[in-house]
C-alpha cells in the first residue's frame, strides 16, 4: 500500500514538474519576443500578447524575478507588467532602460511622465537620436493626440518604413481621417502584401464600409490565408 501511495505521489510530482517546465518555457518564449521587440523587430512586438495561459503563476514570477536579478532585461521589463507595487515596477523599467533596453525606455515615459508635452519631447528624442522605433510609434500617437496630424503621419511613417507594421496601420488611419483615402489604402495594401494579416483585415473592413464588397472579400481572403481566424469567419458571410 505504501508503495502504491509513493508511486502515485511520484507521478503527481513529476506531472507538476513537467507542467512547471512547460510554463517556464512559455516565459522564455515571451522573453525572446520582448527582446526582439526592444531591438526593433516588429514580429516580436506583434507576439507580445501570445504568452499563453500560465498555470503555475507563483513559480513563473519567481523565475522572472531571478532572471531579472541575473541581468535579463526582458525579465525586468515583464516585472513592470505584472507587479502591483509601483515602486517595483518603476525600478524594474528604470533598470532595463539604463541597460539600453529600448522598449523599457518607451514604456517608462508613457507610464510615468504625466506631462504629455515633456513625454512627447523625450519620446521624440528617443526616436530621432536613439533609433527607438517603439518611441517613433509612440511619438506619432502623441502627436495625433495633440491634433498634429502632419507629424503623426511623419513619425508613424518612420516606424512603418522600419517594418513596424502596426505603425503602418496607424499611418493609414490618419490619412483616412484626412480624407486621403487612396493613400490610406495604398499603405494598407502594401503592408498586407508584406504578409501582415492585420493590415489585410483592416483593408477588408475599410472597403466594406465603402460598400466595395469584391475588394473587401479579396482582402478578407488574404487575411484568412495569413492566419486571421476572424477574417475566415467573416468570409462565410459573403
Amino acid at each position: 500500500m505504501k508503495k502504491i501511495i509513493f508511486l502515485i505521489f511520484s507521478i503527481f510530482l513529476f506531472a507538476n514538474e513537467a507542467e512547471i517546465a512547460l510554463d517556464l518555457a512559455k516565459v522564455n518564449g515571451y522573453f525572446k519576443n520582448i527582446k526582439s521587440c526592444s531591438e526593433n523587430d516588429f514580429n516580436g512586438c506583434d507576439n507580445l500578447e501570445d504568452i499563453g495561459k500560465i498555470k503555475y503563476i507563483k513559480e513563473a514570477k519567481e523565475y522572472i524575478n531571478e532572471e531579472c536579478k541575473a541581468k535579463n532585461m526582458a525579465a525586468c521589463y515583464i516585472i513592470s507588467t505584472f507587479s502591483d507595487d509601483e515602486y517595483t515596477k518603476y525600478n524594474a523599467l528604470r533598470l532595463a532602460c539604463q541597460n539600453h533596453f529600448d522598449l523599457a525606455c518607451t514604456k517608462l515615459v508613457i507610464d510615468y511622465e504625466k506631462n504629455s508635452t515633456k513625454a512627447l519631447k523625450i519620446l521624440k528624442n528617443q526616436c530621432d537620436n536613439e533609433n527607438n522605433q517603439n518611441s517613433c510609434y509612440a511619438t506619432a500617437r502623441y502627436y495625433k493626440g495633440f491634433l498634429d496630424k502632419e507629424n503623426a503621419i511623419k513619425y508613424s511613417k518612420i516606424a512603418c518604413d522600419k517594418g513596424f507594421y502596426n505603425a503602418c496601420i496607424f499611418e493609414a488611419s490618419v490619412h483616412y481621417e484626412n480624407n486621403n483615402i487612396k493613400t490610406a489604402f495604398n499603405i494598407l495594401e502594401k503592408t498586407c502584401d508584406k504578409g501582415y494579416e492585420e493590415a489585410c483585415f483592416v483593408a477588408a473592413n475599410s472597403y466594406l464600409k465603402l460598400s466595395k464588397f469584391k475588394l473587401s472579400k479579396k482582402f478578407l481572403e488574404k487575411s484568412c490565408k495569413l492566419g486571421n481566424k476572424i477574417a475566415c469567419q467573416k468570409l462565410n458571410g459573403f
